[in-house]
């Protein structure tokens, strides 16, 4: 079975939604926002557009955490931000390069072992909150938490 689905931010401008949906895509996956209450400036529009038109959708928030504290933190802007929408897909996290580089920048190395409790830290409180909580990696992200086995333990 496939089902397509298309993973959206601000970088994509204004999508066209009605659009999207004639050409099949089901679902889609939201940018919430990042770091310590960025807002994601299409979130909003781009949530309502969905619900409006009938797609389901669930979102992902650019973590820039560089401890577990501010992986908690971040989880509970992501929440605030979306608990008005009824979400159909996961609450997820995304840690990636940039995260790692911003942890750099605040001389903060992470290690794997640092990724993997962050990204715990944040699907724990998301979970506290009602939300069914994944880890979002694109290929990046799969190299910085490489051995996948964890995924599993989230």
């Amino acid at each position: 079975m496939n089902i397509h689905g298309l993973v959206v931010s601000e970088r994509d401008g204004n999508v066209n939604w009605e659009e999207m949906r004639d050409k099949g895509i089901e679902f889609a996956m939201l940018c919430a926002g990042y770091g310590s209450g960025s807002i994601d400036l299409q979130f909003r529009k781009n949530a309502e557009s969905c619900m409006k038109l009938g797609i389901p959708f669930g979102v992902y928030w650019l973590s820039y955490a560089y401890t577990v504290e501010k992986a908690e933190q971040e989880a509970e802007l992501c929440v605030e931000t979306v608990e008005e929408f009824e979400l159909a897909y996961p609450l997820c996290v995304k840690y990636d390069y940039s995260s790692m580089r911003y942890a750099k920048s605040k001389g903060i190395r992470v290690t794997e072992e640092l990724a993997w409790e962050m990204v715990r830290a944040f699907g724990r409180r998301a979970e506290e909150k009602g939300y069914t909580s994944m880890c979002f990696l694109e290929l990046d992200g799969c190299r910085i938490v490489s051995g996948m086995e964890k995924i599993s333990n989230l």
